[in-house]
């Protein structure tokens, strides 16, 4: 299993469990494509199913969301 793969499996097993999930990635220095759309499918998985993500992450991962547009539809 890939880190990604790891990330995206306990990523998705959190999310499912509840209503509201925080995800800390405060100390994160490095997020590459897979973590990203790993958590931009996260997000939109929580949205269609009515619970809530929570972001706490490094300026490096809001950068990165930033980029790609998607900043904006995670909670801070």
């Amino acid at each position: 299993m890939t880190v990604v793969q790891a990330f995206r499996t306990a990523l998705f097993d959190e999310v499912r469990a509840g209503a509201t999930t925080t995800i800390d990635l405060s100390n994160v220095t490095f997020l590459g494509v897979g973590g990203l759309r790993a958590l931009v499918e996260a997000r939109e998985w929580a949205a269609q199913h009515d619970c809530r993500l929570h972001l706490v992450a490094s300026p490096v991962v809001w950068r990165m969301l930033e980029i790609i547009g998607k900043a904006g539809d995670f909670n801070r």
